[in-house]
């Protein structure tokens, strides 16, 4: 019994002094931190002296100049020969000597030695750099400040890009025959470029597969390029690029010393078509018409096809590129039909103008009639030769039978008459009908100076053309349509594409987390088991 009791109290006493001594821990720190507040604040340099019996006592300390680079910063793109301002603030331990500071300033690229741009300039605050040619996106600045007391103070900068703002914009891997494969590259930066003895390759590399850039092979005659006039250079004009035109295969673009600039990989191309940046110089690649030179259109329109291969595929109007891509594009028939139309209208003009036809064809009407009327004449001179022999013959019958029947002369004067009279009505009437007939043949010839027609040929001619327009129209809004329909497809595939991405996403998402909530529960629980553990100790 009395040894319980003692265990007993001996448990109490324990935990007792345990509380007591958690408690004065307690009252200790917060003694401690009440105390630090009422300490008054010093400065990072200090320095005092004092004389003591002709003896003169000097004593203090120094902190390190404070140095902070502020540009460049984090994802800044600086281009080579670009002119580019290094910034950065830097102050002494003693205020006095802040002005006075030398500032030192160092780069590095891509992890390699540290290279110096400037010793001893003035602490200023900014240094203006020429960016050099050493190409990578892992650059960093690192700048010094020594003050009076020879104390140096040192920042490095985030990490930033060097480049030569060119990029592959655009290329055609499966040109149609007769035109070469074409590359174009595109400076989006502010200086100019020369990329003379740059080189493009394959996905062979240029071990085996080098083209390089010279003035001989771009569209300007020249290898710079310079924003301040155009932003494009067109490599063409090689009789062997080496490009695919199925299956996969690479553009890539290296610079003279060998560093890959820009590359991209396609496969599967379609002739005629190219891969190209939209916008130019930073978007995603898509399919559209070729833009050599120019600003990138993202049209698939078979009319623009048309109008970039009616310039590019033919010579003073003659064809140069094979005759079944041309077919395929629709361009001949388009030709024959332009020809034919153009036929038409000038037929057209000639019909609603017919000033010169007419005239001639009246000529020759009025010649024939002409004709005819003479032949009439003659037939009616003809006729009267012919009257007057047998009224000669007549007059010798008649004497003939005087002779015999002898008829009293008042007889032959009255007979006589009558036969004068009878002539003279069938001349009248002879005069009468070749007028007649002259009114007629004059009547017809104005008529048909008033009203051509068209003859039968002509109809059918006009009918033929009318058909022709026709089928050209049907043929174009067939084509539109199904154009359309092509994209109204690509966009819904598009549209697809992006739901499974987003889709995608969403469950990534979702998956993280639930990771992230199950990781801390577990240090919940770990944080749990933990205090259970101090508890009980």
């Amino acid at each position: 019994m009395k040894k319980r009791k003692k265990k007993y109290k001996s448990v109490i006493t324990q935990r007792i002094f345990q509380s007591v001594k958690k408690l004065a821990m307690v009252f200790c720190g917060l003694f401690l931190i009440l105390g630090m507040g009422k300490i008054q604040g010093t400065s990072s340099y200090f320095a005092d002296s004092a004389v003591s019996a002709g003896n003169a006592f000097s004593s203090g300390y120094w902190i390190v100049p404070t140095v902070e680079v502020i540009s460049p910063e984090s994802g800044d793109e600086w281009q080579v020969g670009s002119t580019q301002d290094i910034t950065w603030t830097a102050d002494s331990s003693d205020p006095t000597k802040t002005a006075g500071m030398s500032i030192d300033i160092n780069y590095q690229c891509g992890g390699g030695s540290w290279s110096n741009i400037a010793n001893g300039t003035t602490n200023d605050g900014s240094y203006s750099w020429i960016v050099p040619t050493n190409i990578s996106d892992e650059c960093e600045i690192r700048i010094f400040a020594t003050d009076d007391y020879a104390l140096t103070g040192m920042d490095d900068s985030d990490q930033f890009e060097i480049s030569y703002m060119i990029v592959l914009n655009e290329f055609v891997p499966y040109p149609a025959s007769g035109l070469t494969e074409m590359v174009e590259i595109y400076n989006y930066g502010d200086e100019a470029v020369d990329v003379n003895n740059w080189f493009i390759t394959d996905n062979q590399g240029p071990a085996s597969h080098r083209r390089l850039i010279d003035s001989a092979h771009t569209d300007t005659g020249s290898t710079t390029i310079n924003p301040s006039s155009s932003r494009f250079l067109v490599i063409t004009n090689y009789a062997d690029f080496y490009l695919n035109n199925t299956g996969s295969d690479d553009v890539r673009l290296y610079d003279s010393a060998g560093n890959l600039i820009d590359e991209h990989s396609f496969s599967d191309a379609v002739q005629g078509k190219s891969y190209a940046r939209i916008p130019d110089g930073v978007g995603n690649w898509v399919d559209p018409v070729p833009t050599p030179g120019e600003k990138n259109n993202p049209s698939n329109d078979l009319d623009d096809m048309r109008k970039y291969y009616k310039k590019a595929c033919f010579d003073d109007g003659k064809p140069i590129c094979k005759e079944s891509f041309l077919k395929s594009l629709g361009l001949l028939e388009e030709d024959k039909k332009e020809e034919k139309a153009e036929e038409i209208i000038e037929e057209i003009i000639v019909e609603e103008n017919p000033v010169i036809p007419i005239e001639e064809s009246t000529v020759e009407e009025e010649d024939s009639v002409a004709d005819e009327e003479e032949a009439e004449i003659e037939t009616d001179e003809n006729n009267t030769d012919e009257t007057e022999d047998n009224n000669v013959l007549e007059e010798e019958l008649n004497e003939e039978i005087a002779e015999e029947v002898l008829p009293s002369e008042e007889e032959l004067i009255e007979e006589e008459n009558n036969n004068t009279d009878e002539t003279v009505e069938a001349e009248g009437e002879t005069e009468k009908n070749i007028s007649e007939e002259e009114d007629e043949e004059k009547t017809e010839t104005e008529e048909v100076k008033k009203e051509p027609t068209l003859s039968v040929d002509e109809e059918e001619k006009e009918n033929e053309d009318k058909k022709i327009e026709e089928e050209k129209l049907e043929a174009e809004k067939k084509a539109k349509a199904k154009a359309e329909e092509e994209e109204k497809e690509k966009i819904k595939a598009q549209e697809e594409k992006a739901k499974v991405e987003a889709k995608a996403k969403e469950e990534d998402e979702k998956k993280k987390e639930k990771e992230k909530k199950d990781n801390e529960e577990k240090e919940d629980d770990k944080k749990e088991e933990a205090k259970k553990e101090e508890e009980a100790e």
